[in-house]
């Protein structure tokens, strides 16, 4: 069975539904794989929708994954910045879930696919702010807060207008306020993880905001995160120190940029890839800073090192101890 959302009218959405708006799960229908392999199709509903459907196995990690993402989109629908649900079902088999259809792709093939000539500084800029939007959202203001743990250009989908869409909450965590997080292995994509998350399994308000650190500056800058074996993180800090930050500015934007909103973007970049998680700001902070109504945090010429263990005697903690004191100090 299945249950749209109030955007769908309230009507329900049989597998059946599912299977004829994409053609039979039709392999010329295949548009993308999310995560925990599952396989996203471009489909039209009945009412003439277009939608984009997620196809889980209802085996093992696929259902684990479903479930969290459904959770996530349940207890948090609403943002003009995160993908709208339209429905989802089950059936003995196999698991959807339907969104909204996003046209034009995501950030990712935007910005290095394409060409990321397509992508003028008005969009990237107007993306990094959707992106930051959301995760306050999603940190701060739903019932319960959310951890998203895959911030990444191919999880931003751009919609109609090119607005920032953050999808794929197949990894996602939901956390009481006030409650902690369990331990896990770490999960995402290499290039986004922040350190501290890596060495400790526990994900955070903060270790999303490392995350979107770097997606920042691959958006101004056009670099992947880890691009010819250079950092785009250290990259962009080298240059802050040498007084050049804004030569880190995509070249195939040829100038036409905003110098202000550049050299913000960059700076609040630094600011939320800070090595010490305790010193990055929290999103609401970025959000103000990027809208210019907070002053910018200052950032240190040379970046310091990596701090995973910040709190004194923390090598006579057993590993449990040490991750959940690595997560109070880095809310």
């Amino acid at each position: 069975h299945a249950v749209a959302s109030e955007d769908m009218g309230e009507a329900t959405l049989s597998m059946e539904v599912a299977r004829a708006a994409t053609k039979g799960f039709d392999s010329g229908n295949v548009i993308g794989v999310g995560g925990s392999g599952a396989t996203v199709y471009e489909g039209v509903l009945p009412s003439g929708s277009r939608v984009a459907v997620k196809r889980f196995q209802a085996i093992g990690s696929c259902t684990k994954a479903f479930d969290s993402e459904l959770k996530a989109m349940l207890n948090c629908p609403h943002h003009p910045n995160l993908v709208p649900i339209a429905g989802w079902g089950r059936s003995m088999d196999e698991l959807v879930l339907v969104y909204e259809f996003m046209p034009n792709g995501n950030l990712d093939s935007a910005l290095h696919t394409l060409g990321g000539a397509t992508l003028p500084w008005e969009a990237r800029f107007r993306a990094v702010y959707g992106v930051a939007s959301a995760l306050a959202y999603l940190h701060d203001e739903c019932e319960n807060r959310i951890i998203h743990r895959d911030v990444k250009s191919s999880n931003v989908m751009l919609d109609v207008e090119f607005n920032a869409r953050l999808g794929d909450f197949g990894l996602a965590r939901t956390v009481s306020h006030g409650g902690l997080p369990l331990t896990t292995q770490p999960a995402g994509t290499l290039g986004y993880l922040a350190p501290e998350y890596v060495h400790t399994g526990v994900a955070t308000e903060r270790s999303d905001v490392y995350s979107f650190g770097v997606l920042a500056l691959e958006v101004a800058t056009g670099r992947r995160p880890a691009e010819r074996g250079i950092s785009v993180v250290n990259w962009v800090w080298t240059l802050w120190g040498r007084r050049r930050l804004v030569d880190a500015a995509d070249r195939r934007l040829q100038g036409r940029f905003v110098a202000d909103e550049m050299r913000r973007v960059l700076l609040v970049g630094l600011c939320c890839v800070h090595p010490d998680c305790r010193k990055r700001p929290g999103m609401r902070r970025v959000v103000s800073m990027l809208d210019g109504t907070a002053p910018l945090i200052l950032v240190p010429d040379k970046m310091p090192p990596v701090l995973l263990q910040p709190v004194p005697n923390a090598s006579s903690m057993n590993s449990a101890d040490t991750a959940n004191t690595a997560f109070f100090s880095c809310r």
